[in-house]
């Protein structure tokens, strides 16, 4: 009886901490789109740098701690949502634009 209580509760845990871990993805998703709208970085030719938007690509962490703004930003990228613009001069930053027709509904 004992160790079913101790299961149950364990997996009560990990259904819990899965539950956080994609609402806190979820919060960083919408922040991260926001942030391209409010700047205006909805398309190609609008594209700015990620700093210029407060954004980052790089974790602001020490060594093993999940930045969950980089993990949203990978994730939109991977999903194509959002895009690097195409760059002429290879000394700049890179830029980036959110595909709207991609993410009508974020």
């Amino acid at each position: 009886m004992e160790t079913s209580v101790v299961i149950a509760a364990l997996i009560g845990l990990l259904v819990l901490a899965f539950w956080v871990r994609i609402k806190r993805l979820r919060e960083n998703v919408r922040y991260i789109v926001e942030k391209f709208r409010e700047n205006g970085a909805v398309s190609e030719n609008k594209a700015k740098p990620l700093s210029y938007m407060g954004l980052r690509s790089k974790a602001k962490h020490a060594f093993l701690l999940r930045d969950g703004q980089v993990e949203a930003l990978t994730q939109l990228i991977r999903q194509g949502i959002v895009c690097q613009a195409t760059q002429n001069d290879e000394n700049r930053e890179l830029n980036f634009y959110l595909d709207e027709q991609k993410a009508p509904n974020l």
